[in-house]
């Protein structure tokens, strides 16, 4: 175990999990609580049995997002089942609480049968604003999706597939302003579709690619390509999805915004158009003074990125009718 992993494990342990609740109420005598709970909730009832809208307002709903996965396709780690997948889904609910400030609920489903995951996310549905599909093995990821979308009424992301999409395509979007190409007169190959393999692309390979090549390998932990290698085969522009090295691929950059803008803008669901919209925000983070071969996308620690992907999907929302 590396030393990386072992300070990990103990950090886990003294953590005792990454995420707890607290309350936005004071109850702190017999009047606040009265007013937190019975009698005085009974009000926040009445409205929202006249007005379902009002859930909005007065609940935690519009701001909370539910984390869904069976523990199939876990990080680089495969079907690791849905008890040794929770630590992931705790970090994916810390990193919405981080960089989106949402409210976000880890959820391990001990079932791996889509319809069974189809139904129970639709009986849960009342209880959230959006639902994050996470690390569910493909192709199921899709059919679930697609059910979900079709059949609620709130956002539904499969964040393994469309997250990377859209980080991709921001970094496509800087990597073409930095050498000039044009979109239609590149030749794009995909190994893999959102699930890849370590070692796939070698040396040679990589040096037979055009003049101002742009190579993203982004499989985790090992990628395709070593960043080294592919730079000394004359690759131009390399992204990894590797924390120590530049350009890093990172679902972060897109997620929280994206359900902020979303939850925010009351998003029926989360369309082609609003991906883009965050793709083209994202990029638009990297002036021309700051854009290089190794700075093609944000930092993920840049404050600017949540409130400026929000800030594009809400414009397409608007823009497109798609608020509830």
């Amino acid at each position: 175990m590396s030393d990386l992993y072992a300070q990990a494990l103990r950090k886990h342990s003294e953590w005792k999990g990454k995420l707890r609740v607290i309350s936005h109420a004071p109850i702190d005598d017999r009047s606040q609580l009265a007013l937190a709970y019975t009698p005085g909730v009974a009000a926040a009832c009445l409205a929202i049995q006249d007005d379902p809208q009002r859930m909005d307002d007065l609940t935690w709903v519009n701001s909370t997002v539910a984390i869904i996965s069976d523990g199939s396709a876990v990080l680089g780690l495969g079907n690791i089942g849905p008890k040794a997948g929770m630590p992931v889904m705790e970090g994916k609910a810390a990193l919405f609480v981080r960089f989106g400030g949402l409210n976000a609920i880890p959820i391990c489903l001990d079932t791996q049968d889509p319809e069974e995951i189809i139904q129970i996310c639709k009986a849960m549905a009342p209880s959230f604003g959006g639902i994050n599909l996470e690390d569910i093995s493909a192709p199921r990821c899709v059919t679930i999706e697609r059910r979900l979308k079709e059949e609620l009424d709130i956002p539904v992301f499969h964040d393994d597939q469309h997250g990377t999409a859209i980080v991709v395509l921001a970094g496509l979007i800087n990597s073409l302003r930095l050498t000039g190409k044009n979109k239609e007169d590149m030749t794009i190959t995909v190994s893999g579709t959102g699930v890849s393999a370590p070692g796939l692309v070698t040396k040679e390979m990589a040096k037979s690619m055009k003049q101002d090549a742009v190579l993203f390998a982004m499989a985790n932990p090992e990628p395709e390509i070593a960043y080294d290698l592919a730079k000394e085969a004359g690759v131009r522009i390399v992204g990894t999805g590797r924390s120590d090295r530049p350009n890093q691929i990172n679902n972060v950059l897109v997620f929280p915004g994206l359900f902020k803008g979303a939850l925010s803008a009351k998003a029926k669901q989360i369309t082609e158009p609003m991906k883009i919209a965050a793709a083209i925000g994202l990029a638009s983070l990297i002036s021309d003074e700051e854009l290089d071969a190794e700075h093609i996308i944000p930092d993920v620690f840049d404050p600017r990125v949540a409130d400026t992907v929000a800030k594009a999907v809400m414009d397409e929302v608007r823009k497109g009718g798609e608020g509830r």
